[in-house]
């Protein structure tokens, strides 16, 4: 179960890195493009979408870990 999680958090920091950055580029190629368009940029909102996407990323991962944690190593290889 660890496992998971850990590869969970893993790449939900990995995907809100990505985000940050895509989102950070596409403002300061749309303040380039229009000047006059004016792009707030939040370190509340970032940080609260971090949280957020933490908090749904480890609670999406946790039924199926506990899940795959109860089952036998031997059975679930069988199928392979």
């Amino acid at each position: 179960m660890n496992v998971v999680l850990r590869e969970t958090i893993l790449l939900a920091v990995a995907g809100i890195l990505v985000g940050i950055a895509v989102s950070l580029a596409a403002r300061v190629a749309i303040q380039q493009r229009w000047p006059l368009v004016h792009i707030d940029r939040s370190n509340e909102w970032m940080l609260g979408a971090t949280i957020i996407a933490i908090v749904g990323a480890t609670a999406g991962a946790i039924y199926p870990a506990f899940k795959a944690a109860q089952k036998d190593p031997i059975d679930a290889l069988a199928y392979e």
